[in-house]
């Protein structure tokens, strides 16, 4: 018969139980900050960053969940939507996949579940149109179907609407698709509830929309609205001429889409990207990756982006403010993507990927991510059309808050505010990339 437990050493046991309990395993939870999270584009790459010293709190790779399918080729990720859902950190990613037999670039959706680590919840790549929109395509896809134009190619974005829909940029075949994730025989599907493109809508409105790479989906007055940006003219196998433009729809009924503005309303934006609206100190702007604004026409000209400023009205087209560029001591912009506002209210976040194609061009610019401040701006009468001698253009110096360097293509960043993280991501080296 075991002797009997001294009390203060019972005790003693009780408290290090709890306090087990109270601190669990693994990594130990930091006190929570702002971080930044990076879509490192052609390295398939999610990073989030100390938003206060810029040191690396985590990452998640495409790699991890798909290395025979990575190892024949660039794996890449794009825009991504990330969530809380009780509790659960939760990521969802728009990605590529190495081209198929067809030669079509695959992609789809891609949602991580952070709460266990890196657990892959969805993986939506196939698209049925047969369930709402028998007869889309001249019918080819009203059977569920896994050929072009019956899934996604290379979707650059992803957001959703108020009824629960994700609303997709399908960049590759210059569409907005409308979907519901369903479930099937172990497979994820995007049941397809409306699509906007050339076969959609009236063409001279979406003809010359092609590389769809951003949607932002925003309620104004009871309406539901889509700010689409589209980096050029025709397209190619991924080329796309680089004349492109922003352009509002109202998408409250999607049997009944309507156009409502473009910008600018005559001319181009040499290869725009990522247009969004802002609360500015000064009211709603819309802001965007004027990917190429300072760019010379000259052939092997160096890439010199900027970002763009217009006054934001649902019901009209925009004014255009200017075109925001950083001192030459600040080391300019390269091809600027991506523009959100700091959740402090303090300025905006700005990506940079440095290059275009990185990976296959004889650019160096290097991929950073800046916190600039509000510029002062007024209109002064250009409409912010690119042309080769900048005379429709109005460029002004933003001021430098920080800048988080040693980042390779960055395509996509924002700021998560620390009380709107859950445990995992607050919590320092709780997922990382495994060939890390």
């Amino acid at each position: 018969m075991a002797p009997p437990m001294l009390p203060h050493l019972s005790l003693l046991l009780a408290l290090l139980a709890l306090l087990a309990l109270l601190v669990g395993c693994g990594p130990e939870a930091s006190e929570a900050r702002d971080l930044v999270l990076v879509a490192e584009g052609t390295e398939g790459r999610l990073r989030w960053l100390d938003r206060e010293d810029g040191s690396e709190q985590g990452s998640a790779c495409l790699m991890d969940h798909f290395a025979d399918t990575c190892a024949s080729g660039r794996c890449q990720l794009w825009g991504f939507l990330p969530e809380v859902v009780g509790g659960v950190d939760r990521l969802t990613v728009a990605y590529e996949r190495p081209p198929g037999p067809d030669s079509g670039a695959l992609g789809g959706l891609l949602r991580l579940e952070l709460g266990a680590p890196g657990e892959v919840a969805m993986d939506l790549m196939w698209l049925d149109f047969g369930v709402h929109l028998a007869g889309a395509y001249g019918g080819v896809c009203d059977e569920p179907g896994r050929t072009s134009p019956c899934r996604m190619e290379a979707p650059h974005a992803v957001a959703c609407n108020r009824a629960g829909l994700y609303v997709v940029a399908d960049t590759f075949l210059d569409r907005l698709l409308f979907l519901e994730s369903e479930r099937r025989d172990g497979d994820d599907w995007g049941v397809v509830r409306g699509v906007l493109d050339a076969t959609t809508t009236e063409a001279q409105h979406w003809q010359d929309c092609r590389g769809v790479n951003n949607v932002e989906v925003l309620e104004r007055d009871g309406r539901e609205l889509a700010l689409v940006s589209c980096k050029g003219l025709h397209q190619e196998q991924g080329d796309v001429e680089e004349q492109g433009h922003l352009a509002l729809w109202d998408i409250s009924d999607l049997d009944d889409v309507q156009h409502l503005w473009r910008f600018p309303a005559e001319g181009f934006l040499r290869a725009v990207h990522h247009g969004n609206v802002v609360a500015s100190p000064e009211g709603s702007w819309l802001v965007y990756g004027h990917s190429l604004g300072a760019t010379g026409a000259e052939e092997g000209a160096v890439q010199r982006g900027t970002v763009g400023f217009a006054r934001f009205d649902a019901d009209g087209p925009p004014v255009y403010l200017g075109d925001g560029v950083v001192p030459a001591a600040a080391g300019d912009f390269g091809f600027t993507r991506a523009v959100t506002e700091l959740p402090d209210g303090t300025g905006l976040l700005v990506t940079d990927s440095g290059c275009e194609r990185p990976v296959v061009s004889d650019c160096d610019n290097p991929g950073l991510v800046y916190e600039v401040s509000w510029p002062e701006l007024s209109p002064e009468g250009p409409g912010g059309t690119w042309t080769e001698d900048g005379a429709d253009q109005v460029f002004v110096e933003l001021e430098v808050l920080r800048s988080f360097e040693g980042l390779v293509d960055p395509y996509e960043a924002e700021v998560l505010p620390a009380d709107s993280i859950g445990q995992t991501l607050r919590t320092e080296g709780a997922v990382q990339c495994l060939q890390e």
